[in-house]
């Protein structure tokens, strides 16, 4: 029996586009933009809560604000029992310095980002988190994040490309205080609590809660307000291509780069340092994956030495906010 998915309407991809723009911006002016009732646009943000299809809107944070250094760690198995495989990723997920982990399919069995503060700190607590399970590791591979940036999603929502880059491998490490870090750790949560509810919880004035949101959002510690959808619920898989490169001229990055730019279902965008050169990550319908990989060799065959993909297969920590 086929799998049924849940069909966004115009409404619908209209209030997710605008969250997607800026979630913390008010029902009244999402409703202007999807031009529909404040009430309508209320009743459908919380159904598309209630019904599973948003995760989570959030607070997008300088990858690299707080921790100046991101580092990706692929781990491939051997011998892991799923009782096992949990108490592992328990541990991931516990560590406030990781902000990505997800189990996949290919030649990979799952990915870790974490950001730090230098390398000597990232090989002590890489050590320490795979402490007890080095007898289970068959193969495993770091690479260093250079740039990181992230495009809209035009193949859902339409309209002209935009990019923002969440971290661009510069050392501009910023010091925030203990309200700052109350008022990031909940908008990483999420980002539509009001200044009200804020200002309550930290017991503090409201305006005293929008004066540092202005601060953070002007040292560029937050980037600005996104969404995160589960895309099971949609019909969509979530890929990410591992890229070997040769003879990249600065030209030909930045046709690679605008390519991945334009193409509706290319998300993220990521130079590295180490076995992979680049990683991209979209969301794509599985029917429609080989057509982009067919896409991809014609158009870069000249750049491309090697190409892997994997697939997502679940997803057990997503956030921006990597210090407690």
């Amino acid at each position: 029996m086929a799998a049924e998915f849940f069909a966004l309407d115009k409404t619908d991809k209209k209030i997710l586009a605008a969250l997607e723009e800026n979630s913390r911006q008010s029902n009244k002016a999402i409703a202007k933009k999807a031009r529909a009732n404040e009430h309508v646009v209320a009743y459908r943000i919380q159904r598309l809560i209630n019904e599973g299809i948003i995760k989570k809107i959030y607070c997008v944070i300088n990858r690299g604000a707080l921790f100046p250094i991101g580092y990706r760690i692929f781990l491939r198995f051997q011998s892991l029992s799923a009782e096992r495989e949990n108490a592992l990723i328990r541990r991931l997920v516990e560590s406030k310095y990781t902000n990505w982990v997800v189990s996949c399919r290919g030649r990979w069995d799952m990915i870790v980002s974490m950001f730090v503060k230098d390398p000597n700190h990232f090989m002590n607590l890489f050590k320490e988190t795979i402490a007890g399970f080095e007898d289970f590791i068959q193969e495993k591979e770091v690479v260093s994040c250079l740039t990181f940036s992230d495009f809209n999603r035009a193949y859902l929502y339409g309209g002209q490309p935009v990019e923002m880059i969440e971290y661009d491998g510069k050392f501009s490490q910023i010091k925030v205080d203990s309200l700052e870090q109350k008022i990031l750790e909940q908008l990483s949560t999420n980002s539509r609590l009001t200044l009200i509810e804020m200002a309550g919880k930290f017991n503090v004035s409201p305006d005293t809660v929008r004066n540092r949101i202005k601060k953070l959002e002007k040292e560029k510690v937050i980037l600005g307000h996104g969404v995160l959808l589960n895309l099971k619920k949609l019909g969509l898989g979530y890929y990410t291509i591992l890229l070997n490169l040769k003879n990249l001229s600065k030209e030909r990055e930045k046709a690679f780069h605008n390519f991945a730019l334009q193409h509706p279902n290319i998300l993220f965008w990521i130079r590295t340092i180490g076995v992979y050169d680049l990683n991209m990550e979209l969301e794509i319908e599985e029917s429609k994956l080989d057509g982009l990989i067919v896409e991809l060799r014609n158009k870069f065959g000249d750049v491309i030495k090697n190409l892997e993909v994997l697939s997502i297969v679940e997803e057990f920590k997503y956030t921006y906010l990597t210090q407690k």
